[in-house]
């Protein structure tokens, strides 16, 4: 955290570290700088390092508070992320993911009563393991029944 607090404006290493990283820090550290992270991932969000970035950020924070089990701020982020970013239609592993953390979401507003969002959530884990990301589908996996 140190580090990050003495960088003014944090470039990919900061990025990365904090986006990939998020379990390390407090949810304090990580609210007051998500705006700062959101603001200079869209501002390169042309830049195709920096769009991976920016869903690499949404993804991980969605997950880091749907696994903590704050709907609020899972709900928060998924607003943001629609909100802020554009997925094209060549773009189905970001389109996949999203329709997951969407219905990951419905699953906990629901308290788990949803069929048709726990049936759509595991037709994609299906989805990424017959892709063979098989360590994508296992975490996801591992997310969507620790609901």
């Amino acid at each position: 955290m140190h580090h990050l607090d003495l960088v003014e404006r944090w470039g990919n290493f900061e990025l990365a570290l904090f986006t990939n990283c998020l379990w390390i820090f407090p949810s304090s550290y990580i609210l007051i700088n998500s705006e700062k992270v959101i603001l200079h991932l869209v501002e390169f969000a042309d830049i195709r390092i920096y769009e991976r970035s920016a869903f690499g950020f949404f993804f991980n924070i969605i997950m880091f508070f749907i696994d903590e089990g704050n709907l609020e701020l899972a709900e928060h982020f998924f607003r943001k992320f629609e909100n802020t970013l554009k997925i094209d239609s060549h773009q189905l592993y970001e389109q996949s993911f999203a329709i997951f953390l969407k219905d990951c979401i419905e699953l906990m507003k629901n308290k788990y009563h949803n069929k048709k969002a726990y049936q759509s959530a595991r037709n994609i884990i299906n989805y990424f393991e017959f892709l063979g990301f098989h360590n994508k589908a296992k975490e996801l996996a591992e997310l969507l029944e620790n609901i």
